[in-house]
């Protein structure tokens, strides 16, 4: 457990390219939703194919919070000020257990190590490596938008298969608007209903 615990927190970048802005934009930072913004996606279930709606409430919660509806039942889902998942599932993840390094560029690579606590208090270690590989068009939910895809392998740094993980980010949004996984439930941004709060 010593070896891991000096990696944890450290993001390592890889070779980044540089793009023409004019060909290819930047997103520069995670927008924070406004308070009280709901929006909805379609899931699609692994392995089980079964297709339900989800809905997520940005709340003001003192930290950056959604509160999350399903027929699985609700949760609290929290992230960093960048938009990076640091609970979810009753499970904390320090630093982080995301897919964003700001700016996103295409070609941007990196590679981090995190640490995820369950209720229990039982901890795994984690690395992730993460490549910026496009900017494409992508449909989700019936709109067309211009998106940044985003490809992650996972692994267990004590062993286990690796797991893979694709974001496509619309910068018109500022949102996940399709996330597909070798492990996890995929989903697809089907649009949101403004919040009466001001962002923070």
């Amino acid at each position: 457990m010593k070896a891991y615990l000096p990696l944890i927190g450290a993001v390592i970048l890889l070779s980044p390219i540089a793009v023409a802005v004019a060909q290819t934009p930047s997103a520069l930072s995670w927008p924070v939703p406004p308070i009280g913004e709901t929006c909805t996606y379609r899931v699609t279930t692994r392995p089980t194919g079964v297709v339900y709606t989800r809905t997520s409430t940005f709340s003001d919660a003192g930290r950056y919070c959604f509160d999350t509806v399903s027929p699985k039942g609700g949760e609290t889902v929290c992230v960093n000020a960048d938009g990076n998942v640091i609970e979810m599932a009753n499970t904390l993840s320090s630093p982080h257990s995301g897919f964003f390094a700001w700016p996103l560029t295409v070609g941007k690579e990196w590679e981090y190590a995190f640490l995820t606590i369950g209720k229990s208090g039982g901890q795994s270690h984690f690395t992730k490596r993460v490549k910026v590989v496009s900017y494409e068009k992508v449909s989700a939910g019936g709109q067309l938008y211009d998106a940044f895809k985003i490809e992650a392998i996972g692994r267990r740094m004590d062993g286990g298969n690796a797991w893979s993980e694709t974001a496509f980010y619309a910068p018109s949004v500022g949102k996940t608007v399709k996330y597909e996984s070798s492990d996890f439930d995929s989903s697809e941004f089907l649009g949101c209903a403004a919040g009466k709060g001001a962002s923070r």
